[in-house]
Formats: C-alpha cells, structure tokens, sequence
C-alpha cells in the first residue's frame, strides 16, 4: 500500500510556487551538522546509504536529511532506469 501524505500545513498551502524554497538552499549543510553522521559508499555500481548514530539508533535529523536528500536526488537523475523482465 503507498504512502500518502496530505498537506495541512496553512502555511504551504498560501503561498504560491514560486515563493517556495530553493532545494539548494533548503538542503544546505548547517555549521552544527555532525559531518560522520551519514556515510555514502558507490561500489561495482550500487550506491549505498550508511546511517551512523547509533548511541540514537540511527533515527533520522535534520543533518541527515540535508545530507541525503540531494544524494537522491543526483542519483536519480545521473541512474540509468532498467526494466527487468
């Protein structure tokens, strides 16, 4: 089953598209960004995401989103789409 998410945020919904965020901006490394928290790893050509805070569990925070969110987003457009039969 898909996840679906539904915006009820007033905020977002007022302002237009254009006043939205550019997704550099947005995802730009902060001074207090622990810099090991995320480690990235391309080998024989997989691409692999390391979570690595494990004194928190490997939960997820606003460094390690910043971190990988644009890593996603290089990936998807540089990757070949395959359709296995």
């Amino acid at each position: 089953m898909p996840l679906r998410a539904k915006i009820t945020n007033p905020a977002y919904l007022a302002r237009p598209a254009s006043t939205m965020p550019d997704a550099y901006e947005e995802f730009k490394e902060q001074p207090d960004d622990d810099p090991d928290d995320v480690l990235f790893n391309n080998s024989y050509g997989v691409r692999t995401i390391q979570l690595n805070r494990p004194k928190k569990y490997n939960a997820l925070n606003g460094s390690m989103i910043r971190k990988i969110i644009p890593r996603l987003q290089v990936s998807a457009a540089a990757a070949p789409i395959l359709n296995l039969h």
